[in-house]
């Protein structure tokens, strides 16, 4: 979970909006000489497309809130132990937590 907006407060809504640009070029050029004769050919292109997506999130405008970015998790159990000296440490286990890949959302948090 991270908090988009800085601080907790009173709104009736929420806009996110996202815009993305991508841009590309190629330029060639050839050129030739000889004693008396010079010349030189050029191309250029290019390309650049923008898209943008957005929206308005409602909220209870009488209660504190924050925008919030969530994401669904996988959880891994973990044993780790490093090598110290001339053996291993003790082994550690622990909880791993990785974002499953395009299961994020937005929501809005209530204080």
């Amino acid at each position: 979970m991270r908090h988009l907006t800085g601080t907790w407060a009173k709104a009736g809504s929420y806009n996110w909006s996202k815009s993305t640009t991508v841009g590309a070029s190629l330029t060639s050029s050839i050129g030739v000489s000889a004693k008396s004769v010079s010349g030189s050919l050029g191309v250029t292109s290019s390309y650049t497309a923008t898209w943008s997506v957005g929206g308005t999130i409602p909220a209870n405008k009488k209660r504190y809130s924050k925008l919030t970015l969530r994401s669904d998790y996988k959880r891994y159990y973990v044993k780790t132990r490093t090598y110290v000296g001339k053996s291993y440490s003790s082994w550690k286990y622990s909880y791993l937590y990785s974002p499953v890949r395009g299961e994020q959302y937005l929501t809005v948090t209530y204080k």
